[in-house]
Parts: C-alpha cells; structure tokens; sequence
C-alpha cells in the first residue's frame, strides 16, 4: 500500500486480521453503547476502518467480508449485518461524531490542508525525495494530528504543490 491512497486489501491473514481488526475492551464498550445488531457492528467497522485508513469508508461494502465477519464474530453476531446499517441517516452522523470523539481524528479544515503543505515542503521533503514518499509523510503527519485525510484528489493537489 505504500505510497497509494489507503485502501483496504483484498484479502488478509488472521495475523492481519488480529493486528488491525481486533476491538480492545474499550472500543468494545463504545460499540456496545449502541443499540441492534446493524448499528453495532457498523460502528466497530467504521471504527477499525478510520484506525486503520485514516478516513471513513463511503460505503460499508468497500469493507472486505473477511474483516466485516472477523469484526461480526467479536461481536458474537453470526453473520455480516452491513445491509442493517443506517447508512443515510442522523443515526450515521451520530456514529461518525462518537467515533471521532473517541479517537480523536477530525475532520480536516481548509487551514489543516495550507499547514501540511506548508510542513510538507518545510519538514517533508527533507525525507522524502519522490512523491510517493512525500505521500508517506502526508498520511503520517495527519495521523500524528489526528486529522482524517482528505479525499484521494485532494491529497494529491496538496502533495503535488508542495513538490
């Protein structure tokens, strides 16, 4: 996945799956604070997908099913209950405000965007000599300030002008 805009996998090993997709007691707590079988494991996803990507999915599909039924199978649910999530709802909105509480991400600001440019072409290219580098220390940066990255287009015009 270096250098391209995260994505997930095709496919993972339990290994992979543990590493990244394991829900501690705390974030088990948290999803438990919601209510029915959908919202809860559409949390724990949205949950472990902003941990490990550094955004929200736009779409709970774009979740592999090997990881929708490792995190179904944590929450003792015996099958993949995305079709039960309120996608398009205040329910959704809730979930997002919850989970960025929770971890801390936010999402980012036009001033966010100027400053990791600016930090790019100050700090950034130092270290990174090819733009998929640069990309790296993009996606690193924003996690270090806990600010969700910004669309795959958006990323890119800020890595490109800071080049």
């Amino acid at each position: 996945m270096q250098g391209d805009y995260p994505h997930f996998k095709t496919t993972y090993v339990q290994e992979e799956l543990v590493e990244h997709f394991l829900l501690n007691p705390t974030e088990r707590a948290l999803v438990d604070t919601c209510y029915g079988d959908g919202p809860r494991h559409g949390v724990a996803m949205l949950l472990k997908a902003v941990q490990y990507l550094g955004y929200f999915p736009y779409d709970l599909q774009q979740v592999p099913e090997v990881v929708r039924t490792f995190i179904a199978h944590q929450l003792q649910l015996l099958w993949d209950h995305t079709p039960d999530y309120p996608w398009q709802s205040r329910t959704h909105d809730r979930h997002l405000a919850l989970i960025r509480q929770h971890t801390g991400f936010r999402f980012p600001t036009g001033q966010d965007k100027q400053e990791l440019e600016r930090w790019l072409r100050t700090y950034g290219a130092l270290d990174a000599p090819t733009e998929e580098d640069l990309r790296e220390c993009a996606y690193a940066r924003l996690r270090s300030l806990g600010i969700e990255l910004p669309a795959r287009h958006e990323l890119h015009r800020i890595v490109q002008a800071a080049l």
